[in-house]
């Protein structure tokens, strides 16, 4: 999810960011309290950026104190004004988080909208994103959309042409035993035994000898 500060950061220690310094080192280092009372003051700078960035570390300190309340609504202020993907990614997971389900699948949509500015992540795809929204409606034990993402998954790795790590990171895709694992509850709660051994053969038969032996590697896991 935060990815993007990174690039940020390097701004930020130019001159005309000086203002963000206190508000960045607190965040940085964990000092996410400090983060959110240094970052108020700079909501109402006259400077664009220096307020979205304010906001943006705002609402991350917030989400990382899991106030996903709190984070949810200063993200989508500010995705609805910059319609930037790092924006609306922050949206979607902290809403889904809050339990504002339609919200979070609202920014999801938005992330790929033709009129979405690209932010400045490529990790983002629209895959991973696919991959980060499964498991946050997971985490909100809203299983039935979370099996939905996973075949959505499914179907995206099997186009792939190459089935390895390399190969799927390469081309913004997850890993395919990353990607079950991290699915695991949902699956236990949406199928039977039965059912996860099904969806597990059908993914086999579209996927190359890495790609079988990824979900091979998933159905050991599964034996207790």
């Amino acid at each position: 999810m935060f990815n993007f500060l990174k690039k940020r950061r390097k701004a930020i220690s130019e001159n005309k960011f000086s203002k963000l310094n206190s508000v960045s080192d607190a965040f940085y280092h964990g000092k996410y309290r400090e983060c959110i009372e240094e970052a108020k003051p700079l909501f109402n700078n006259s400077d664009i950026e220096i307020r979205l960035n304010a906001q943006r570390f705002y609402g991350l300190a917030n989400y990382r104190l899991k106030r996903y309340e709190e984070a949810s609504r200063i993200f989508q202020e500010i995705a609805e004004e910059t319609k930037n993907t790092d924006d609306w990614f922050n949206l979607m997971t902290a809403a889904i988080r809050n339990k504002q389900i339609e919200l979070g699948e609202k920014a999801y949509e938005k992330f790929n909208h033709p009129q979405s500015v690209r932010g400045a992540n490529q990790m983002l795809t629209y895959a991973n994103v696919t991959y980060q929204l499964m498991i946050a409606l997971q985490d909100a034990e809203v299983y039935d959309k979370s099996l939905e993402k996973l075949i959505v998954l499914k179907r995206y790795i099997a186009q792939a042409k190459e089935h390895n790590s390399e190969f799927l990171a390469k081309h913004g895709l997850p890993f395919i035993f990353q990607t079950l694992v991290s699915a695991r509850t949902t699956l236990e709660q949406q199928y039977t035994n039965e059912q996860i051994e099904r969806f597990l053969d059908d993914f086999e038969k579209h996927v190359d000898q890495d790609g079988k032996e990824s979900i091979q590697e998933f159905r050991a896991s599964l034996v207790k």
